[in-house]
């Protein structure tokens, strides 16, 4: 059956990427139930860790300590954490639960240096996967909020590797209208899907990580 469409997220996005039946049994029909294992919760309390110790100066303690120089980098700069940002259809900015809301996402670290850029961090506890999609939205809601601003520069912060973690490869984000129009497209996709109440499977690696457990190519243990 089909259902409103909620608003779009990167989350979002990337599921449908994966398997449009996978967006029908989380957002649409909300059949498949939220997973919180270890990886998560620990992903979960790194940001929080980090958030409060960039935005407050909150010590980082256990396990989390060895983040500190992270945290230590953007002191006295121009940043803001965890920020909940929307756009609207037209692309002008709104609240992350505004009712106009098209898309929202919340980005882990948004530092504006006042030399005409944006520049957007975002903290990963995974494995490397150096793919730009993640942070190309994050440009669409920064760039939307600042729209003088044409030069956004964007990094993955690849905590699980090393003692601290390293900084990923720099990406260029400044292209927000490629962005815009990838994801338009896939919302018009999504929005006929809904339609004709059409969500196809498709099976591929992610199978052996999907919560959608009544799915037949559903490979989890």
């Amino acid at each position: 059956m089909g259902g409103m469409i909620p608003k779009w997220s990167y989350s979002f996005l990337s599921d449908y990427q994966i398997c449009p039946y996978r967006v029908q049994s989380k957002y649409i029909t909300k059949d498949a139930k939220h997973e919180d294992t270890e990886a998560i919760r620990w992903g979960n309390t790194v940001h929080a860790a980090l958030d409060k110790a960039i935005s407050a100066g909150s010590p980082l303690e256990g396990e989390v300590g060895r983040y500190a120089p992270w945290a230590s980098a953007f002191t006295g700069q121009p940043v803001e954490t965890e920020v909940r940002l929307g756009v609207r259809e037209d692309g002008t900015p709104c609240g992350f639960y505004d009712e106009d809301c098209y898309g929202h996402g919340k980005v882990d670290v948004v530092l504006t240096p006042g030399d005409s850029t944006i520049r957007i961090f975002d903290w990963k506890t995974g494995k490397v996967r150096e793919d730009d999609f993640e942070l190309r939205v994050n440009a669409v809601f920064a760039q939307a909020r600042n729209p003088e601003v044409r030069h956004i520069w964007g990094w993955y912060v690849w905590l699980g590797q090393g003692a601290a973690g390293k900084l990923g490869v720099r990406h260029d984000l400044s292209d927000v209208e490629r962005t815009w129009a990838e994801i338009d497209s896939m919302m018009h996709t999504i929005r006929a899907n809904a339609a004709i109440h059409h969500w196809p499977k498709r099976e591929g690696p992610m199978c052996k990580f999907c919560p959608v457990k009544q799915c037949e190519y559903n490979k989890t243990p």
